[in-house]
């Protein structure tokens, strides 16, 4: 006589079918993940642009003054000269006649 045996498998796909529930709904969470992480991107590129814009507003604008300062103590100093060349002129007398023998010189030839 002649035994058979069977052997009985049974497939209980319910997990499966989980997993791939599952899997799907950390697909979804990966790509608004990926939307917020673009949309802080571009928003920090923003800010840091704007901040960029700023500092060189500031350092124009301190050049503005700085360039003015200079140019007030330039004409200051320019100021002080003329006067100093004004009282010279006013304290020291020629008489004019003194030139009247000069040779004219011409300044273009």
């Amino acid at each position: 006589m002649t035994d058979f045996a069977a052997l009985q498998i049974s497939i209980d796909a319910t997990g499966a079918a989980k997993a791939v529930t599952e899997l799907d709904r950390l697909g979804d969470a990966s790509k608004r993940v990926e939307r917020d992480v673009s949309g802080f991107e571009r928003s920090a590129r923003d800010s840091f642009s704007s901040l960029k814009r700023e500092i060189l507003g500031l350092a124009t604008g301190f050049s503005a003054v700085q360039i003015a300062t200079s140019s007030f103590s330039a004409f200051s100093d320019f100021e002080k000269q003329i006067a100093s060349v004004s009282t010279l002129i006013d304290t020291t007398k020629t008489d004019i006649n003194e030139y009247r023998d000069w040779e004219t010189v011409s300044l273009l030839s």
